[in-house]
């Protein structure tokens, strides 16, 4: 069984869809939420946070995690993220729609 075109391209906009539904809406790529609250470039990082967040008894894949403001992120003011506005689409799925969409424009 295979894709069509248009099946990637239904999952896309599907995609699209819950991306810009979420709540806090996203502003970095990757956009990762931990009990409602965005991690923005402290992603890597998540671990932590999903420990610390944890209610119950923590699971041994918690064990040793600390979280800790990297020491990267005290030196280095830049991001690694990738801002909403500054993504690029890539993929040459993405790229035929657009051009699509823009002749229907």
């Amino acid at each position: 069984m295979g894709l069509n075109l248009c099946s990637f391209f239904q999952i896309e906009l599907r995609y699209a869809a819950q991306t810009d539904a979420l709540q806090p809406p996203h502003e970095f790529v990757p956009w990762v939420v931990v009990n409602g609250k965005p991690l923005y470039d402290d992603y890597k990082n998540f671990e932590a946070y999903i420990c610390k967040a944890y209610d119950g008894e923590l699971p041994k894949a918690c064990e040793g995690i600390l979280l800790e403001i990297p020491q990267e992120k005290i030196g280095n003011k830049e991001s690694q993220a990738c801002r909403k506005n500054e993504m690029i689409r890539s993929s040459p799925i993405a790229k035929d729609h657009e051009a699509k969409i823009n002749m229907l424009i």
